[in-house]
């Protein structure tokens, strides 16, 4: 994350990852890092952010009314 404030910040169900929803994305963080694995663009400010059961998928949501589902 480049600044700004984080709207949510779900932890993977293994615990390592955190994933971390604000600005107009979303990363992946390692937890014993902090090492970005991955970012998500949306097209508008991240509102909310949620992981799958077995932590292999993230959806967010955003301001701009739109949901969107990655593989992580």
């Amino acid at each position: 994350m480049n600044g700004g404030v984080a709207f949510a910040a779900p932890m993977s169900s293994t615990s390592v990852r955190l994933i971390v929803g604000g600005g107009n994305k979303v990363s992946v963080l390692d937890v014993a890092t902090g090492a970005i694995v991955n970012e998500f663009e949306s097209y508008g400010r991240v509102r909310c952010v949620a992981t799958s059961q077995v932590g292999q998928a993230i959806a967010f949501a955003g301001f701009d009314k739109t949901v969107r589902l990655f593989a992580v």
